[in-house]
């Protein structure tokens, strides 16, 4: 993370072809900033495009479910992990499920950028990562 203020998108290997996602917020200003939310975490919009750019399909069941809010301060100098109950899975045979926090990706995993939209404010806003090696 090389901004003064940055957010990475952070993908880690569950089962064969799944992955947790998080995001990973550090504050390299002098100012403290002030964070706010909703548990579980699910207030972003996930994009990928594949090793040539071309944008996939993130099928996302719909969800119902209740929401608690929350607020941190992150000093500077401060690293924070807000983690998601997301299970993405990456696979060229899949197909979609109607489990909410179970999200599906129907291509090889290879090469593929993830880019999360979130609500936080500036300049965490956009986190993205490399889907990170398979499991």
């Amino acid at each position: 993370m090389s901004s003064a203020t940055a957010c990475r998108l952070v993908t880690t290997p569950q089962a064969v072809g799944t992955w947790s996602l998080a995001f990973e917020l550090f504050n390299d200003s002098a100012e403290d900033v002030v964070l706010t939310g909703f548990e579980p975490n699910l207030q972003f919009a996930l994009t990928a495009v594949d090793a040539d750019g071309e944008p996939l399909e993130v099928h996302q069941p719909a969800w119902d479910i209740g929401l608690r809010p929350w607020s941190k301060t992150l000093a500077p100098g401060a690293r924070m992990t807000v983690a998601t109950p997301v299970i993405l899975r990456v696979d060229a045979n899949a197909k979609p499920v109607q489990r909410g926090f179970e999200w599906t990706i129907i291509h090889d995993p290879a090469g593929i950028m993830l880019r999360a939209r979130t609500k936080f404010p500036a300049p965490f806003a956009s986190c993205e990562s490399m889907l990170a090696g398979s499991p």
